[in-house]
């Protein structure tokens, strides 16, 4: 796991803190449901002082395997996320002046960099991947993939509630 030790940082005159890496964590304990991570998850960014506050500013990029939605192919994704939020010290602080920003709460100056991003990573997932935005799906009578041609299925999309109706048509 990745933890930084800001205490150097907290007392010196540097102003900017830059980091990067690759998240160390074991991705078989963290349940995606329908998603696989790949590694490696990348980072690069930066903390750096504003008055008397620290912000963190990540970039992270990663990629996923996961089904299409439409046709259940395995597709693989990558994605570009951010990570921003206020660094605090003091778990006891109040939350009145947070803003915009999200807040990491250090334990005795030490970030625990791998969680955050794994929870970042966690909520940016997206809820319906599709292998592209033109996917045909499968035929749902036959099951073929509709990508890979078509099929001798008639479908005819008759609402249930009238599909009696039909019958009143017939020769």
């Amino acid at each position: 796991m990745m933890k930084i030790d800001l205490s150097d940082y907290f007392v010196g005159n540097e102003e900017i803190h830059f980091i990067s890496g690759k998240v160390e964590s074991n991705l078989t304990d963290i349940d995606f449901d329908e998603f696989k991570i790949i590694k490696p998850i990348l980072y690069t960014g930066e903390i750096y002082k504003v008055g008397y506050s620290y912000i963190i500013n990540i970039d992270i990029s990663f990629k996923y395997k996961s089904k299409c939605a439409r046709c259940l192919q395995s597709t693989t994704k990558a994605m570009e996320i951010g990570l921003n939020a206020k660094l605090e010290k003091d778990s006891n602080k109040s939350r009145s002046d947070e803003g915009d920003l999200d807040i990491i709460y250090l334990e005795n100056n030490i970030l625990d960099l791998d969680k955050y991003i794994l929870m970042e990573i966690a909520s940016a997932l997206p809820m319906r991947v599709l292998c592209n935005e033109e996917c045909k799906g499968i035929c749902p009578q036959c099951g073929k993939n509709l990508n890979k041609g078509s099929c001798d299925c008639e479908i005819e999309n008759i609402d249930p509630r009238f599909e009696k109706l039909k019958d009143l048509f017939t020769d």
